[in-house]
């Protein structure tokens, strides 16, 4: 395996770590709802594929599966340790809560 494809892989999953952990309800006012965190987290992956595929120039079928392999196995590992780091250190708790428990303005009902 070369080395190529182990940088791209470990640099993709250095990315979904600083996306797993980004001040998205800052930026957006709320979380992100899983369709758009799917894609966000597919955008990387795809890109560093296809980076690493054109400074390859020349790909067979095995390599390129190879390569897809790879970078995405590394890109979910790394995704993996972020939530598990969460789940560790008790991060993003608040919001899963706050999500799960419906809010008295929407409902139009106070909460006892």
């Amino acid at each position: 395996m070369d080395r190529e494809v182990v940088r791209a892989g470990v640099t993709v999953g250095l990315v979904e770590m600083i996306l797993h952990w980004a001040p998205w309800p800052k930026c957006l006012g709320d979380e992100m709802q899983p369709p758009t965190t799917y894609v966000v987290g597919m955008a990387p992956i795809l890109g560093s594929f296809s980076i690493w595929a054109i400074r390859r120039r020349r790909l067979t079928g095995q390599e390129a599966a190879i390569g897809a392999w790879v970078i995405t196995a590394l890109a979910g590992a790394a995704v993996a340790l972020a939530y598990g780091v969460d789940k560790l250190f008790g991060l993003r708790a608040g919001a899963v809560a706050r999500r799960a428990r419906p809010s008295a303005h929407a409902s139009g009902t106070a909460l006892s």
